[in-house]
């Protein structure tokens, strides 16, 4: 196939515009410091599809002039070969360009010189490439038989003696064609290596071994983009003080291990003796990083250190530069020590991940020499907000009653999480938080118009009352139990008759309230104790006690190690639980009790003296020897709150769980408690009488929250009182007749 239909061809399948192909041409041919006319580069494409003999003369008298347009033809390397040859084909022998000098100086000078150029004949230039040039000396030139120098493909050069050779070499090679030589020739990507065969019947050693099929295909020599001038991995950077030398002769004892040698600088790979130089030494070790550099300046040759040199070269500069912390790990440990210092971690670390190197966050000072590295990368990464800051901010602006509303602090982990917050984390911390007891918000202002607000909320009928519990205190004596009221894990049902062999409470993993938990209608909630002794075995953990939250990355890197971070089911502090199970008409009874002290508190309020103490705090007279102590706080409605809710506050005492049932269960009853408003004295027998009144009650409307703790009025119900003493007169009758019987 002719050249014109090949071009032809390649222009129609590869869908190629004329234009395009020549603006390729002239970019490629300007990196090379040749300005060619686009315009020019057109018609001689034009014409080389006609087969016109200037157009070849054009693109393929020069070796890199025929490169630069089968690239912009983007050419497959396997039909390179068959344009050249009908490029050439269209060229007389003196036109064609020469594409490979060998120098044969360095062979025999004897009749061997024929087994030389038989062997050559058969290897390299039976299948050549147009115009070889052979360069010999005046004594193999009379042993160069006529067949192996046709006229029409190969070209003698003649020296006096083989000290020329090399000049002549170099002269015919140019800037083009390729040299094969068993001396060095400077450009390492134009060199095939050579060593001759010690026998007539071996074939010529070569460097790199299929180099001539390179050659004859018309592709660069396999390699050589290995010679180009690379970026970074400079060895120079580990082995500044070497001094140049000559490699011994175990690493390069020929022309084609010297080339190996080369290229194995030149591309940073390992380099360790030859076999064929072992003889000359008994080092067998992979040669230094400072012999290397030391051969490639003698050799004017850029060495790369090898990759695990570089990267270790990376953390000693990491190092140097204030970096302390190196971390060495898979896929992922980089994004965890960006998530830590995303959490407040100060100290400038180095990640080594793979054959990457990263730094986190190195002094400002020494961050641009950093970044000139190749193969570092330099992460410059902002702390945000740790959740524990964020939780300490949002709580100092709450207050305790606004938290009563939100006693697990969701609704605040689901503002922080709208704003950016990790859920798992926020979760962990507030959990930390409360079951260590650092939640402590301060009681909101007292409103002094506690009255106005106690009149708007019983002016409505009352809603369906509700129980409040707190979280619970410790032992009078100093003890390590408590008693909280615990939201177990989501999904979490107790077993009576698995858990509760041989009367033992089950042991579970939750979470504490912070204040006051609202037991609603069809909910249920567990009463815990503990020993508060830290961990526990088995599938759940516990969470870590004694936490500094005053350092917000001490604590989310205790979030790094925990369960939480995958997995926020199950893990808690660890608490013998039982369920607060409620007798039958619980409610009902309930709703009763509300009722009448709704009805006393309402006239209470319309009728009867009531005063403000300096701190807001209402005193209110009911009656009966009793007053109402009323608080009330203006606070953030809740966004599921009731219109309006009502709840008796049952305190929980510690140690006293079992005095809270009944038969079946917590009665309504539970909610009174007595108060003495009144007593007698005759003749030593006192007489006491006793009121029942709730514990307490939490009333809440539009955003008001509203305390009502009762206790008794020493100055109503006076102790001459005619029923009390009637009373202490029959118990004093009663105690003569039991001594008279006596």
């Amino acid at each position: 196939m002719d050249i014109g239909t090949l071009i032809t061809k390649r222009i129609d399948d590869g869908r190629f515009k004329q234009a395009a192909v020549a603006a390729r041409y002239v970019e490629r041919a300007k990196a090379r410091k040749i300005e060619r006319n686009q315009s020019t580069v057109e018609s001689h494409l034009s014409r080389l599809k006609s087969n016109d003999r200037t157009a070849v003369q054009y693109f393929f008298a020069d070796p890199r002039d025929a490169e630069d347009l089968l690239e912009a033809l983007a050419f497959p390397a396997g039909e390179r070969g068959a344009v050249l040859g009908a490029a050439d084909a269209l060229l007389s022998p003196e036109e064609r360009p020469l594409r490979l000098v060998v120098d044969l100086t360095t062979g025999p000078q004897d009749r061997g010189f024929v087994e030389l150029c038989e062997t050559l004949w058969r290897q390299l230039l039976d299948d050549a490439p147009p115009r070889v040039a052979l360069v010999m000396t005046q004594a193999q030139h009379e042993n160069l038989l006529p067949r192996f120098a046709p006229v029409d493909r190969v070209r003698v050069e003649g020296v006096q003696d083989p000290s020329q050779g090399d000049d002549s070499t170099r002269a015919l090679a140019g800037d083009a064609a390729v040299v094969l030589s068993t001396r060095r020739f400077p450009v390492t990507s134009r060199w095939i290596a050579a060593r001759w065969p010690e026998r007539s019947n071996l074939p010529v050693t070569l460097e790199p071994t299929d180099a001539l099929a390179a050659l004859r295909a018309g592709t660069p020599l396999p390699g050589d983009d290995a010679l180009a001038p690379a970026l970074g991995h400079d060895l120079a950077a580990l082995a500044p003080d070497a001094a140049p030398a000559v490699p011994p002769k175990e690493y390069a004892p020929d022309a084609p291990s010297l080339r190996r040698l080369i290229v194995s600088l030149a591309k940073g790979e390992a380099v360790r003796p030859h076999p064929d130089g072992r003889r000359h030494s008994a080092h067998r070790d992979e040669a230094s990083p400072a012999d290397r550099q030391a051969w490639a300046q003698h050799l004017g040759v850029r060495a790369l250190a090898t990759d695990g040199e570089w990267l270790e070269h990376l953390v000693l500069v990491a190092r140097d530069a204030g970096a302390t912390d190196v971390i060495r790990g898979g896929a992922g440990a980089l994004q965890v020590e960006i998530d830590k210092a995303e959490r407040g971690a100060r100290t400038p670390r180095v990640v080594v991940e793979g054959a990457a190197v990263h730094v986190i966050n190195p002094a400002p000072a020494t961050a641009e020499r950093l970044r000139a590295l190749a193969g570092l990368t330099v992460h410059e990464v902002m702390p945000r907000a740790s959740a524990v800051g964020s939780l300490r901010t949002e709580l100092a602006t709450r207050s305790k009653q606004a938290l009563l509303d939100d006693p697990h602090l969701d609704g605040l982990i689901e503002s922080l999480v709208a704003q950016g917050g990790d859920r798992a984390e926020l979760t962990f911390v507030a959990a930390c938080m409360l079951n260590d007891g650092a939640v402590r918000p301060e009681d909101a202002p007292r409103l002094p118009a506690w009255h106005d607000a106690l009149v708007a909320v019983l002016a409505l009928d009352p809603p369906a009352v509700g129980l409040r519990l707190p979280r619970g205190q410790k032992e009078p004596h100093g003890g390590e139990f408590g008693t909280v009221v615990l939201r177990a894990p989501d999904g979490f049902t107790l077993d009576r008759d698995r858990d509760w062999d041989q009367d033992r409470e089950p042991e579970v993993a939750g979470v504490p309230a912070a204040e006051l938990v609202r037991l609603r209608r069809g909910e249920r909630l567990w009463l815990g104790t503990s020993t508060r002794d830290g961990y526990f075995s088995g599938r759940q953990r516990a969470l870590p006690r004694g936490l500094n939250f005053e350092d917000g990355f001490a604590v989310s890197d205790a979030f790094a190690r925990s369960p939480f971070r995958t997995k926020r089911q199950g893990v808690g502090e660890a608490w013998r639980v039982r369920p607060l199970t409620l007798a039958s008409g619980f409610w009902e009874e309930a709703d009763r009790h509300l009722a009448v002290t709704w009805l006393a508190l309402r006239r209470a309020a319309r009728q009867a003296a009531s005063v403000t103490l300096h701190d807001g705090t209402g005193v209110l007279d009911m009656g009966g020897g009793v007053v109402a102590e009323v608080s009330a706080y203006e606070v953030p409605p809740h966004p599921r709150a009731s219109p309006c809710e009502a709840d008796f506050l049952l305190p929980i005492f510690t140690g006293a769980l079992d005095d809270l049932y009944g038969e079946e269960g917590l009665q309504a009853d539970a909610v009174w408690g007595t108060l003495a408003t009144g007593s007698a004295d005759t003749d030593g027998h006192v007489t006491t009488r006793r009121t029942r009144v709730p514990h307490a009650l939490f009333f809440a409307r539009d955003g008001i929250r509203l305390i009502v703790t009762f206790r008794e009025n020493p100055w109503d119900g006076p102790a001459d009182d005619v029923s009390l003493r009637a009373a202490a007169k029959g118990a004093r009758r009663r105690d003569e007749q039991a001594h008279d019987d006596d």
